[in-house]
């Protein structure tokens, strides 16, 4: 088993922080598990009013999680593939990384989807470092919870 790496390990306490912060004095424990709770303030919405919107929330969209399964399926998938792409951007690199793709795509989604929901939960960080996996280890093998796992290049191969 590999060991965590400091950013990684970082990333995952400040995404539990923040959501035992957000979730647990307000909400009951109904809402930890099934609805949107009190973390859409860390999200942002570009359908509504200019003035609603603060330049913080672009950032802060990345480390709200809507429920706790939220918080869990995306700190799973960060530590899956964030501890291979740390060590080999290292560390500094990887912080770098993570938060450029976090802010590109929150952007890109807030513009890109219709919808009247707040862009939230590190899934926009973790698809930018999922994209540099596949191409940094081209070779290794995926599993996605149930699907038996998938090669990169037998993935690729098909299209073809």
């Amino acid at each position: 088993m590999v060991q965590v790496t400091p950013v990684v390990k970082n990333l995952i306490i400040v995404n539990v922080i923040i959501f035992l912060v957000l979730f647990l004095p307000f909400t009951s424990w109904l809402e930890v598990f099934f609805v949107l709770g009190k973390s859409n303030a860390l999200g942002f919405r570009t359908s509504e009013a200019f003035f609603a919107f603060q330049p913080y929330q672009i950032v802060t969209s990345f480390f709200g999680h809507a429920t706790i399964f939220h918080l869990l399926f995306n700190m799973l998938a960060l530590y899956s593939i964030g501890v291979p792409v740390e060590m080999a951007l290292g560390s500094r690199r990887f912080l770098k990384f993570y938060l450029f793709c976090g802010v590109v795509a929150a952007l890109v989604l807030a513009y890109l989807d219709p919808s009247n929901n707040p862009v939230l939960g590190a899934s926009t960080a973790i698809s930018g470092v999922l994209a540099a996996f596949g191409v940094m280890f081209p070779d290794s093998r995926i599993s996605f919870f149930f699907l038996p796992p998938l090669k990169r290049k037998n993935c690729l191969s098909a299209r073809r």
